[in-house]
């Protein structure tokens, strides 16, 4: 079994990472009858759960407690640095918008898309689930303001070659959690690259994708690589209830699952024989020596991307099946994965001019790193009429360490702020 196939099965288990604690929960679980002594009453006993299960948010969302929401932020910080570092323009679009907007005619978008009537309007409004709607919508219309040019008409100077680069950052929202342990609720980051063709698309946005996540201090990254222009050309020519059955057993490396769907359709033999093809140029050799000619350039695409991911370090290999995701994609897609989970997924796409992208979850990406350790605090007592205090309080702010103002007149532990004949300072120990 493939690595990706070992973190399939075991992430169908448990989320690697996540404790039982942290799963989100669903009304069913967190309102059993209360009685009027408090607690939660099971027959004759009476059950005092943890402070998160007595004020229960709604099923599979939940609060960022400090610790991780710090964690959170500082991956945020330093991801958008890397993406300003090389280009990426920051895309800010607004969290409801037209319904047609944030699917864009794809039906998996659209299942996921939280609706709701405008007060304003009348008119049916979405919460966003993906951000890539929302940049191909501002990109079009910033093209066509400005004459089809190249030009984004956001004051850009770094994109005279018609290459428009883009990233994001900000909360997207599901209908449905993904899967029975995800939140419903993701903090999204990722970009997207406007006229860049393939290959070297592909190759800079997977590229921007790893880079930005080493920034963020995630490492032990290897990339699966896939093609669905490959799976949409041999399926194109299947009913859209018999393709749409066979796609999801083929994500799921169910061959047979595949010959059953596909019933007598030729192009359904070759899909089940292709979802079990993964691996490095073997599994790339394996493949040309049976699909048809018209699949052959997306093989060379692949070759290529294997090829130079692999040069600059990590594991890069192909596996014909991890297609998982939005169904937008048409070209070469990737799966970056880190010690268990998905770290960032991306790809090819075309919704009337080809572009690519990748996007990355916050949260999760903060879940799975280490505490940071941090210096204590220097406690500082309160003493705003004196001038030597004001001064040493705005060196101390100035110094980037962190203090905390004391309110009491019990004497903190050091480091602290303390008076002296000399003046007030750091007392370290």
């Amino acid at each position: 079994m493939t690595r990706r196939g070992t973190l399939a099965a075991t992430d169908a288990l448990h989320p690697p990472g996540v404790c039982r604690t942290q799963m989100p929960m669903g009304k069913a679980n967190t309102d059993p009858p209360r009685g009027a002594a408090g607690g939660i009453v099971c027959g004759n006993i009476r059950i005092f759960p943890p402070l998160f299960l007595m004020n229960p948010l709604p099923g599979h969302l939940g609060d960022m407690a400090p610790p991780l929401a710090e964690r959170a932020e500082r991956c945020r910080r330093r991801a958008l640095d890397w993406l300003f570092a090389h280009s990426y323009r920051l895309f800010a679009p607004p969290l409801a918008e037209h319904l047609q907007a944030l699917t864009a005619g794809d039906k998996t978008l659209d299942v996921d898309t939280f609706k709701m009537t405008d007060t304003l309007s009348g008119e049916t409004l979405g919460l966003r689930a993906d951000h890539t709607p929302q940049v191909l919508r501002f990109d079009r219309a910033a093209r066509a303001e400005n004459g089809n040019d190249g030009n984004d008409g956001v004051d850009n100077d770094d994109n005279r070659d018609g290459v428009r680069r883009y990233c994001y950052c900000g909360s997207v929202i599901r209908a449905h959690p993904p899967q029975p342990w995800k939140f419903r609720e993701e903090i999204q980051i990722g970009a997207e690259i406007f006229g860049a063709p393939a290959p070297g698309g592909e190759m800079e946005i997977a590229r921007a994708a790893r880079g930005m996540l080493a920034a963020a201090g995630v490492g032990d990254l290897c990339v699966s690589l896939a093609h669905a222009g490959i799976v949409r050309a041999l399926a194109a020519e299947m009913p859209e209830e018999t393709r749409d059955e066979v796609l999801r057993r083929f994500s799921l490396r169910d061959a047979d699952g595949v010959l059953a769907a596909a019933a007598d359709d030729g192009n359904g033999k070759t899909l089940a024989k292709l979802c079990g093809i993964a691996g490095g140029e073997e599994s790339l050799a394996e493949a040309r020596a049976f699909l048809p000619p018209e699949c052959q350039p997306a093989l060379d695409e692949l070759a290529f991307l294997r090829r130079e991911l692999a040069r600059e370090g990590g594991d890069a290999e192909v596996d014909f099946s991890d297609i998982g995701g939005y169904g937008y994609h048409t070209g070469a897609v990737f799966v970056f994965y880190a010690g268990g989970y998905v770290a960032a997924r991306g790809g090819r796409y075309d919704r009337g001019e080809s572009a690519v992208g990748f996007s990355v979850n916050l949260r999760e990406i903060a879940e799975h790193l280490p505490p940071e350790t941090r210096a204590a605090a220097v406690a500082c007592p309160l003493a705003p009429d004196d001038e030597q205090w004001q001064q040493a309080v705005a060196d101390l702010e100035k110094s980037g360490r962190r203090l905390r103002f004391v309110h009491n007149s019990e004497e903190s532990p050091p480091p602290r702020l303390q008076k002296t004949k000399t003046g007030w300072r750091i007392q370290e120990s």
